[in-house]
């Protein structure tokens, strides 16, 4: 049964009207909104933004709004091809940074071996310092002459 076979009541029909118009704008304004936002939109944040049901989203009038502005289920879509040849560098560079991962670890080993390495050897260079210092003192005190140049 169509509307023209049917008798609305023309009050009836500029509600529906004016609601439809209202949804409209809820909907244009929500999308403006996550727009500004930098969002993507989707019908659930629709909803959220609206407080519209699901079913109102779709609704053709609600649907015609988001066609005219490509969002949601309209929004273009970039489809990428498989490229075998993309596929094998990422592979490659994938490797490489393993390997690299790998090589930093080792030489962070190495570091850290070098660092114990020269710490031991500060603690032994300081102790021989100390006994060179006493011995120089006491040859002094026991007037031993001592060959090597004092202000080394």
């Amino acid at each position: 049964m169509s509307n023209k076979n049917r008798n609305i009541p023309k009050e009836l029909v500029q509600k529906q009207e004016c609601q439809r118009n209202e949804t409209i704008r809820k909907v244009q304004s929500a999308i403006n909104e996550l727009i500004t936002e930098g969002a993507l939109i989707t019908t659930a944040k629709l909803i959220d933004r609206t407080g519209l049901s699901r079913s109102t989203i779709n609704k053709p009038h609600v649907q015609n709004v988001l066609k005219d502005n490509q969002v949601g289920k309209y929004r273009s879509r970039i489809v990428i091809s498989s490229n075998t040849a993309i596929e094998d560098q990422l592979a490659k560079l994938e490797k490489e940074l393993s390997s690299v991962k790998i090589n930093y670890e080792e030489e962070h080993k190495r570091r850290i071996r070098l660092q114990e390495e020269k710490k031991n050897l500060d603690y032994k260079y300081q102790m021989l310092l100390g006994k060179y210092h006493r011995t120089v003192f006491m040859a002094k005190n026991y007037g031993v002459p001592i060959d090597f140049d004092e202000e080394m």
